[in-house]
């Protein structure tokens, strides 16, 4: 249908994206990821980290918006391994690492209402 100037779509793990994608994003935004992604950002897992920052140019940005139901419900969080997702957490393992990999977290919050990026998908969720 034409498609969007400013739109690439890439079908790849993480871990396995094409060395043409390095540095194009000014700005990176994960909209409710889940699964392996979900894992590796809250864990967090520095390779997968590392991948990311390879997509955002200097001084650009990674924003990461979770679903807080996945953590709020601790039975289902505990089997897929998850740990809770508090202040703490943040403070002393996720800011550590996500600085190591060249990310600098500048706030976490707990949205209420309105998501600030809306999508199709998420209207489905």
């Amino acid at each position: 249908r034409g498609g969007r100037p400013n739109a690439l779509f890439v079908v790849a793990s993480v871990q396995a994206l094409p060395e043409e994608l390095t540095g194009l994003a000014h700005t990176l935004t994960l909209n409710f990821p889940w699964a392996s992604l979900l894992s590796a950002l809250v864990l967090p897992e520095a390779p997968v980290l590392e991948a990311l920052r390879r997509l955002v140019r200097p001084g650009g940005e990674l924003i990461a918006l979770l679903n807080q139901s996945v953590f709020d419900d601790r039975a289902y969080a505990a089997r897929l391994g998850l740990p809770e997702l508090s202040d703490a957490r943040v403070e002393d393992a996720l800011r550590p690492a996500y600085r190591a990999a060249g990310f600098e977290i500048r706030g976490s919050e707990i949205v209420e209402g309105d998501m600030p990026h809306q999508t199709s998908w998420g209207q489905h969720l």
